[in-house]
């Protein structure tokens, strides 16, 4: 909304601008100075609520856990952000029903094209339009998948010129990370076509909690909560 009132055709700017730049939300770490009181899972936990946007950052207390601020800034009436998502299609978009119902259909766990097709009640042209749509304003995104379903994999990174891979699991559990999960992680990585005859792979394993000592003997690299604050 704000790209068409200000550049728009019936904007006083329209045909004058020298440049423009899309202004990106913030970064992990930049939570540090929203909520200095809060530790790092914390902070996690922050963030995949609230993004990287200040303006909803600025709504949570690190005086209270984030359970606290979930319930009094986000489940409670008459909050800015009990509404925040409806309110934002409305002003955004002309037919918020129609994307409503489109969101809607993604949220039950269809996330094939054809699934969402069918749930929605769109035909091909009109969902890929509203799609499209959604996909510009960050409000959803399309991943191919490398791998099946019963087989996927957490974190994949490819290095194109050097025909490096990296494959790596992440588990948000609070019990150590042994090494079923290395294991498993490498006969998942064996399904990837990418290179196969000569590319260099790496492995990466991201616990809440820490490892067990078997893994610290592997080929494999670890991070817990405490690089991700370091890192941060």
């Amino acid at each position: 909304m704000m790209e068409n009132e200000v550049l728009g055709y019936k904007s006083p700017l329209y045909g004058r601008r020298t440049g423009q730049w899309k202004v990106e939300a913030m970064h992990f770490k930049d939570l540090k100075s929203f909520f200095p009181r809060y530790s790092v899972e914390e902070r996690i936990r922050a963030y995949s609520i609230l993004g990287g946007i200040p303006f909803y950052l600025q709504q949570f207390d690190d005086g209270c856990d984030v359970s606290t601020n979930i319930k009094e800034k986000v489940l409670t009436k008459g909050e800015i952000l009990y509404e925040e998502p409806e309110f934002l299609l409305r002003e955004e978009l002309r037919e918020p029903r129609v994307y409503f119902t489109v969101l809607k259909a993604i949220s039950y766990g269809n996330s094939k094209f054809g699934n969402i097709m069918n749930v929605s009640g769109l035909n091909k042209n009109t969902l890929t339009m509203y799609l499209d749509i959604l996909g510009k304003l960050h409000i959803i995104r399309r991943e191919l998948p490398i791998t099946e379903k019963n087989n996927e994999i957490d974190i994949v990174a490819l290095n194109e010129d050097t025909k490096e891979i990296l494959f790596a699991e992440c588990k948000w559990q609070n019990k150590k990370v042994g090494i079923k999960v290395y294991d498993e992680l490498k006969e998942k990585s064996k399904l990837v076509n990418w290179n196969n005859e000569e590319r260099k792979e790496y492995f990466a394993l991201f616990s809440k909690v820490g490892f067990t000592s078997r893994l610290k003997n592997e080929k494999v690299l670890l991070f817990d909560l405490r690089d991700i604050d370091y890192a941060s």
